[in-house]
């Protein structure tokens, strides 16, 4: 039951990233100690979910550089939902310059691991020109 809780709270954040808003289900968040006791022990769920409660300030002070420093970290490991959110943190320019190149790279990472956000924000850029 909690990896299917995390999996939902992952996913939501995910939503806030891409698309700005925040659902109902992130009222079952566990505490931002949680997540960092979690991604402190390399587990590449927990390093994204750290990175997204820095990026959106839950339980924390917002800071867009410790939320890219632990997307990469879950990257690394081969998080496509990392992947995603790095894509995301480029394509929007949110605390770096706005890169589409690198957003395209990120979301082509991600959709290389299955991620179907990764390939149709990949799409999207590559049919821009980028």
């Amino acid at each position: 039951m909690q990896a299917l809780k995390n999996i939902v709270i992952n996913a939501a954040m995910i939503l806030v990233m891409l698309f700005g808003f925040m659902p109902a289900a992130l009222a079952l968040e566990p505490s931002f100690e949680q997540v960092k006791a979690l991604a402190e022990q390399d587990n590449p769920l927990g390093q994204t979910l750290l990175g997204s409660y820095y990026q959106n300030g839950l339980g924390v002070r917002q800071d867009h550089s410790k939320a890219l420093e632990w997307f990469k970290k879950a990257a690394a490991q081969n998080s496509d939902d990392a992947q995603v959110n790095i894509g995301a943190i480029y394509d929007i320019g949110l605390g770096v310059r706005q890169n589409k190149a690198t957003a395209k790279e990120w979301f082509g990472k991600a959709c290389d691991n299955g991620n179907q956000i990764g390939c149709n924000k990949y799409k999207q850029l590559n049919e821009q020109g980028y």
